[in-house]
């Protein structure tokens, strides 16, 4: 009865299994075991860098599906977005400096061409004034003739003037001289060829307003010449350099008038350059 008994107990509640006790294994054990032991490939391989922006997109993605992300990831995140933004400034400072530096640029180019055509126009202007200071300041020699009391045996004399009328002394005078009598069988006209000379008398300097001269005596027909028969000529060259150190040089042609006066002749009178 007991045994059936307790048969019955038995079958009604049956025996608790035993507990299992888990013996932790010891550090040794588990590396010693190579079920539980990590590979050497994947202990000597070295731990990949992750880019801030794959962080960053990590991040975002926990965030859309509810994780809450590590403080670590939070502040890779504010320090990603301060490096940017200070990127970011440091781009538009440059940018603004490097435009600021082009607009300087131009204004000193057109400050440039600016000053070079001012410097242009001086120049010319100065030269301009130069040269009317030269021809202002400068020696203007030219020569007349005029008559004069017969001398040395002739019947008649005439005398070569030449006057300096500039502002400084007239250096190294050089003048040729020559006397002709052309007829009526020479020339109908009774006009003057281009005159050549052959001499030079050498007059050093003229000083402003000085007027030296030559005196010419020769034969004269009073009868002819009233008469239109003949004509007395006189021609002449100067050629003489201004304090300046530019050379010079004037020519006179005159002819003798029925009158007794000396008229300047339609041709070779003439001057290097006119006076202005």
């Amino acid at each position: 009865m007991s045994d059936e008994l307790k048969s019955r107990n038995e079958g009604e509640h049956p025996q608790a299994e035993p507990k299992k006790t888990v013996v932790p294994l010891a550090a040794s054990e588990i590396q010693g075991n190579p079920k539980t032991r990590a590979p050497e490939s994947a202990k000597n391989k070295p731990r990949a860098k992750r880019s801030p922006l794959l962080r960053i997109a990590r991040i975002i993605k926990k965030r859309l599906r509810g994780d809450r992300p590590k403080w670590t990831d939070r502040a890779i995140v504010v320090l990603t977005g301060g490096i940017v933004f200070f990127a970011l400034m440091q781009h538009l400072d440059m940018k603004e400096s490097g435009e600021q530096t082009n607009r300087l640029i131009c204004a000193q180019q057109r400050i440039a061409a600016a000053m070079e055509t001012s410097l242009g126009q001086s120049q010319i202007a100065f030269a301009k004034t130069t040269a009317q200071t030269e021809i202002a300041q400068r020696a203007w020699v030219s020569g007349g003739v005029f008559p004069r009391p017969p001398f040395g045996g002739g019947n008649y004399a005439a005398r070569i003037v030449i006057e300096n009328n500039g502002r400084t002394p007239a250096l190294d005078v050089w003048m040729a001289k020559k006397a002709w009598v052309i007829t009526k069988t020479q020339r109908r006209d009774l006009s003057l060829p281009a005159p050549t000379f052959t001499k030079r008398d050498f007059l050093a300097t003229i000083q402003p307003n000085a007027t030296p001269h030559l005196d010419v005596p020769f034969e004269i027909d009073q009868e002819a010449i009233k008469a239109e028969k003949v004509r007395y000529y006189i021609a002449g060259r100067i050629d003489y350099r201004d304090v300046f150190g530019a050379q010079h040089w004037s020519t006179f042609c005159l002819y003798l008038t029925p009158g007794g006066e000396w008229m300047f002749y339609s041709k070779f009178n003439e001057i290097d350059a006119t006076k202005e």
